[in-house]
């Protein structure tokens, strides 16, 4: 019988799994029988020792039979116990103490009814034979010690189950001392503590805290009003058993930083502040104590971009798998991978195996290899005559005429098109070509190709008849397909195109330039210079008087309009070095700043006019000049005549300057169309863009596919360039659309010239477009990689068993990330033999095993096993009976190996693995992190791993994207609709630059090893082409982003400058400072300000004089009411210092023909004007703030959870050893994942 209890309890499955079935019906009896066993066992030592004495002479028969009915009942007691704690869901750990004391009752009993038995047969024995039965005294000490030892166990056990079903403390609660001492559980120091703060802390709180929260906080934070949605009077005092520590935690924060209370409200003494401030302090550090053995990590869910990420890398196929699934919740801290928001729904679950079995479908070849399509579009003047093609027509369609191209059936699997000549021509009629929402001076059909321009970005304003509108770029060239085309797989683009001439025009004219910043500046006598003199063209100087004009009296080189009517002209002669062809000058004007905004007119020989209007200047005063720039010419030649007119507004001026600049600068392009000679243009790239996309009924839904190639070699060079995309992935028709005519609901397969310009009077530069081919499915082998990824190489028989079973095993590896165990593959074994009848093909058969793999938490969760799970996962383990026989008595191998807190304990390496993996790369680990996973070596090569892994661009700037987006909120920029009436030139292309700049920026910093205080300031910026003309920046060519170095008058260093950000904070027409200083608290400084009570006034434009207000005095006037004062005395001053940026992020100088006033005073009281002081102080005073708010938001992400102040200890020290490499992204990432946090479950 106690074989068996001891059999039971080493075989019994304790997994903290409930069961079902006749085992779970039998354990419930163990709490009816219990009480039996326990009477009998007490009452047979009782007896016999009263027989011993002669108490009870005549009870010594009866003790026998209680002995045995005592066992008998413990058996059964015991065994039923076990059942009970096997199948009612309960683990080793928690009945432990419970079931030991209930087999050593058991064994005790049989030991003592065997003693019994053994010491009564041998009287009878001894009778039998006439011997004298003398009083053995080492059968009444062993008998007693036994007896004694199942009493105490009874007891034992008996406490044991009591604390399992009513707590820990169910007997020793109202204990008194010091029994309750004596029976009370073993404590640590922090549960000591913990047990003498609650018993304390009520008294003291009472007595010294409360009556100071009540005088200073919850006239505020109380009952009856909650600023800020805060209110103190109704958290719990207990730091350790109540959930309201983090909430005493950002209390004490603003003590300590002296927000709190208001500097307007009576303020607590120093003596006072000290109670409060030691109180918190103790009770958090407290609460820190009692927590810290608690496991800090939930199992995660992947995340819905992981779970796309990490099928294409299992797969090997570049798709979207997870469109389907809905978006992950977003915690506290902003990010979607949060383990305890990350639920599995009924709708995740069934969308799980959907996305698998389709997603196999992908990837496994079919039997027979599918159709192909493949044409090629051939363009050229009168190429395509007889050709029975259809022609394009719609609304705003600009179609290429059916002479014009041609198209080759290069290969067309289907019947139709291989039969005759005559079924080609009906697959061809369903072929047409479009220039549609294209400009018609902006392509021209040569005998050989078209040629495309440099494109104009769409135009965003819905206009009935305006070219561009919901179209692709202006413009751009399209082969239509209706239907005879396939519906999913890769597919191969083809262009065929070259560098082309464009056209020349006028040679000469002037323009007046926009946001273009002087080319020369003032020395300390007030005259023009330059950083290049060699570009200083030539100066004129004003310095005589005319009709109209007189020299000032203190400085008699400066030219002042008189007073009075009539127009005001001065003449000035200009000579300029002698060249034989035009070049471009930038016109600038020295002149006295004004008060009032001037208009006048500028003429160069006195035939190219423009008009000019000059703000009011900032501090203006008389005799103060200052630099303005007027416009560019386009001359050649040497003498020339500048022509100042207007009336008494022309501001007094001294000299006009012209200085030669590049023709691909920033200036130059703001020339007209018809003022250039546009061979010059040609210094630009022009690059293919290919899109794909679905003809609509007022345009084009579509999206490009790969990034443009810039296209390479001569003039009339051409090449052959090739696009891979995925036809899932892009917005297609399905087949058989009816509509007006043959071309509705096309596919449309197209190309624009990506070296954009801003307006339509600009061409830039040209490609000429030979052909556009399309080949889809696309195979680079048959079988496909992906095929061969699954059904691998091996020597075994193909479509055996052993091979399915070899197949199952290698995906399962794979798909788990880790090395599978013959337990953990059996099932999915089991299945696929029961099933392979079922499906004639082999693959068929192991594809619903794959499927299933696929639904497996062992895929879809970030399983992270301990070291104690992984050793018992080992076949050089004891057998599990053995070892769970061993962990019940405390003698577990993997408890000796692993830290002696089974809460926290080391990860096994292959966590470690997938937990590094999905934190770099967002996605599965690779061959190499798990082949040192399973040698047991990547903990140690950590350094070594993340330096590798930070190299990978592609995979890393999975990570970036969505870290950047969720921590710094950048969707609120793609959701921004930003006023295009106002913008016309923040176009979706600067929209998605803008979200892509800030990205590069992150993801630089990280592979270059730069330090982390570079997000406040740098020295460079990440731009493209486009983004840097729509931020005034000149020099930088393509549409690849890189750095870009910057000079004191460029201010775009560090985050808070980018566009992103500064978009997505204001509201598509204003700036908005609260948002941008809301932002700048809560992201940069970590800091977030409480969220405004509800029904918050809003600015009230009915003021007398709102209009006229500045936007800082307009937020002084919202913030004197009493609602709205104290948070944004708090919050306003961070967002004053951006006002030099307006609601798309560029800079300005004015605001509503003010200046900006861009002065703010800190709560600290520290005075900064403008972006650049606001920076400098955040470098010199909070850059240990920074860089903890930084640390704390990869915290977060890296271990899926929010931090709180229990983490405090432990990202201080990841900041430390960070500070100590100068912050450099690559130390901190490295003390992030050698942290305990991040090696512990």
């Amino acid at each position: 019988m106690a074989g068996i209890l001891l059999a039971a309890a080493a075989m019994l499955p304790f997994d903290g799994q409930p069961g079902d079935g006749l085992a779970r019906f039998v354990g419930r009896f163990h709490v009816l029988l219990l009480h039996f066993p326990v009477t009998l066992l007490l009452l047979a030592p009782l007896l016999s020792l009263a027989s011993r004495f002669n108490f009870l002479p005549n009870a010594k028969p009866f003790v026998r039979l209680v002995w045995w009915l005592g066992s008998i009942a413990a058996f059964f007691t015991v065994g039923m116990g076990m059942l009970l704690a096997a199948n009612e869901g309960y683990a080793l750990n928690e009945v432990r103490e419970h079931m030991l004391g209930g087999i050593c009752v058991a064994l005790l009993a049989f030991i003592a009814t065997a003693l019994y038995e053994k010491n009564s047969q041998s009287k009878q024995d001894k009778i039998r034979q006439n011997q004298v039965t003398p009083n053995k005294v080492w059968f009444n000490t062993i008998y007693g010690s036994v007896s004694s030892a199942l009493v105490v166990a009874i007891f034992i056990a008996a406490h044991a189950g009591g604390n399992l079903v009513h707590g820990d403390t169910y007997l020793t609660r109202f204990a008194p001392e010091p029994f309750g001492t004596w029976l009370r559980p073993e404590q640590d120091g922090s549960a000591l503590q913990a047990s003498q703060l609650a018993q304390i802390d009520d008294a003291h709180f009472n007595q010294k805290v409360r009556p100071l929260l009540d005088k200073y906080c919850f006239g505020c934070h109380g009952a009856d009003t909650q600023k800020g949605g805060i209110q103190l009077d109704n958290l719990s005092p207990d730091f350790v058993n109540s959930h309201d520590a983090p909430n005493w935690h950002a209390a004490l924060d603003m003590i300590n930083t002296g927000e709190m209370p208001p500097k307007k409200k009576q303020q607590p003494s120093d003596a006072e502040r000290r109670i409060l401030v030691d109180w918190l302090t103790e009770g958090i550090l407290l609460a820190k104590e009692a927590k810290k053995g608690e496991s800090k990590q939930v199992i995660r869910r992947l995340t819905k971009q992981q779970y796309s990420n990490t099928l294409q890398d299992l797969l090997g196929i570049n798709v979207d798998f997870a469109d389907l699934l809905p978006d992950d919740p977003l915690s506290h801290m902003g990010f979607s991978n949060s383990g305890e928001l990350l639920q599995s729904s009924t709708l995740h679950l069934e969308t799980f195996e959907q996305i698998a079995r389709n997603a196999l479908d992908k990837a496994i070849d079919p039997e027979q290899k599918p159709k192909v399509h493949h044409y090629r579009m051939v363009f050229g003047k009168d190429q395509g005559i007889g050709e029975p093609h259809s022609l394009s027509r719609g609304y705003m369609d600009v179609p290429v005429s059916t002479n014009d191209f041609y198209v080759e059936v290069l290969k067309q699997d289907d019947a139709e098109a291989a039969s005759t000549p005559d079924a080609i021509k009906n697959v061809k009629k369903y072929f047409s070509a479009s220039m549609r929402g294209s400009y018609a001076q902006h392509f021209k059909t040569q005998q050989q190709g078209i040629d495309l321009y440099s494109a104009t970005p769409h135009v965003e304003i819905v206009k009935s008849g305006k070219y561009g509108t919901w179209n692709t770029p202006s413009p751009n060239l399209s082969m239509q397909i209706k239907d005879h085309y396939p519906l999913s797989g890769d597919f191969m683009m083809r262009v065929k195109a070259s560098k082309a001439n464009a056209f020349s025009v006028t040679l000469s004219g002037v323009a007046a330039t926009q946001a273009i910043p002087p080319a020369i500046t003032l020395d300390k006598h007030g005259q023009p210079k330059l950083a290049n003199s060699v570009n200083f063209a030539a100066q004129v100087k004003a310095n005589f008087a005319v009709e109209g004009f007189s020299l000032d009296k203190h400085n008699p080189e400066l030219a002042r309009p008189e007073k009075g009517n009539g127009v005001k002209t001065i003449q000035l002669p200009l000579k300029l070095a002698q060249s034989r062809t035009p070049n471009f000058y930038q016109i600038d004007m020295v002149h006295e700043g004004a008060t009032q905004p001037s208009e006048f007119e500028v003429s160069l020989n006195y035939k190219h006019r423009f008009k000019v209007k000059l703000p009011a200047a900032a501090k203006a005063q008389q005799g103060k000049l200052m630099v303005s720039s007027l416009g560019v010419a386009y001359i050649g030649g040497r003498n020339h005549t500048v022509v100042v007119k207007g009336t008494d507004k022309i501001p007094a001026f001294t000299d006009v300057v012209l200085t030669k600049v590049d023709a691909d600068s920033a200036v130059a392009k703001q020339m007209p169309l018809k003022t250039v000679n546009h061979k010059i243009a040609q210094n630009n790239q022009p690059i293919l863009m290919p899109y794909v996309g679905t003809r609509t009924d007022d345009g084009v839904d579509y999206k490009h596919f790969a990034q443009g190639q810039v296209v390479k070699g001569e003039v009339g060079d051409s090449q052959v360039y090739e696009f891979k995309g995925r036809l899932e992935n892009l917005p297609i028709p399905p087949h058989g659309t009816l509509g007006d005519n043959i071309t509705s609901s096309s596919l449309k397969l197209g190309v624009w010239n990506d070296d954009k310009v801003k307006t339509q009077q600009q061409k830039g530069s040209v490609i000429n477009v030979e052909y556009i081919e399309f080949e889809a499915p696309y195979f680079e082998s048959w079988p496909t990689a992906s095929h061969q990824q699954i059904f691998i190489d091996s020597n075994l028989e193909q479509g055996s068993q052993a091979y399915a079973e070899q197949v199952i095993h290698a995906f399962a590896n794979r798909a788990f990330r880790r090395s599978v165990t013959k337990d953990e593959l059996a099932p999915y074994l089991g299945f696929y033999q029961e099933i392979a009848s079922e499906f004639p093909r082999f693959e068929d058969g192991v594809k619903e095993a794959l499927v299933a793999i696929l639904c497996s938490p062992n895929f879809l969760y970030l399983a992270e096993p301990n070291i104690e799970s992984q050793l018992a996962d080992t076949t050089t383990e004891m057998p599990s009976a053995v070892s769970q026989f061993a962990e019940l008595f405390g003698f577990s191998q993997a408890q000796a190996s692993s830290s002696s807190n089974s809460n926290s304990q080391a990860i096994s390496e292959y966590a470690l693995a997938s937990r590094l993996s999905y934190f770099i790369w967002n996605s599965a680990p690779d061959a190499e992190l798990l082949k040192l996973a399973s040698q047991g070596e990547l903990r140690q090569q950590l350094p070594q791993q993340l330096a590798r892994m930070v190299g990978e661009s592609d995979k890393l700037n999975r990570f970036v994207s969505v870290f950047a987006k969720e921590w710094l909120r950048l969707d609120r920029q793609q959701m921004m609709t930003v006023d295009a009436e106002t913008f016309p030139d923040y176009t979706r292309f600067v929209k998605q630059d803008m979200a892509q700049e800030t990205v590069q920026f992150i993801q630089t910093l990280i592979q270059q090893d730069l330090t982390g205080l570079n997000l406040i300031e740098s020295d460079f910026a990440v731009l493209n082409q486009n983004l840097a003309e729509f931020y005034g920046i000149e020099g930088v060519k393509g549409n690849t982003f890189r750095q870009v170095q910057l000079d004191d008058s460029q201010p775009r260093g560090g985050l808070l400058a980018q566009g992103a950000f500064l978009t997505g904070h204001g509201d598509g027409v204003h700036s908005h400072p609260v948002k941008r200083a809301v932002w700048l608290k809560s992201k940069i400084l970590g800091d977030e300000p409480p969220p405004p009570p509800p029904n918050v006034p809003e600015l009230d434009p009915e003021t007398p004089g709102f209009e006229k207000l500045t936007l800082k005095q307009q937020l002084e006037l919202h913030r004197d009411k009493d609602s709205c004062r104290d948070c944004h005395a708090k919050i306003d001053p961070y967002g004053i210092v951006f006002e030099n940026y307006d609601a798309v992020g560029r800079y300005r100088a004015e605001y509503k023909g003010a200046p900006v006033d861009s002065l703010s005073v800190l709560p600290d009281g520290a005075e900064v004007a403008g972006l650049q002081e606001i920076k400098a102080y955040l470098l010199n005073e909070q850059a240990d703030k920074v860089m903890l708010s930084l640390t704390k938001h990869l915290f977060a992400y890296a271990l899926g959870k929010d931090v709180s102040f229990h983490d405090d200890a432990e990202l201080a020290a990841i900041l430390a050893a960070a500070k100590d490499e100068n912050y450099r992204m690559q130390s901190l990432l490295l003390a992030i994942v050698t942290s305990p946090s991040f090696n512990q479950s």
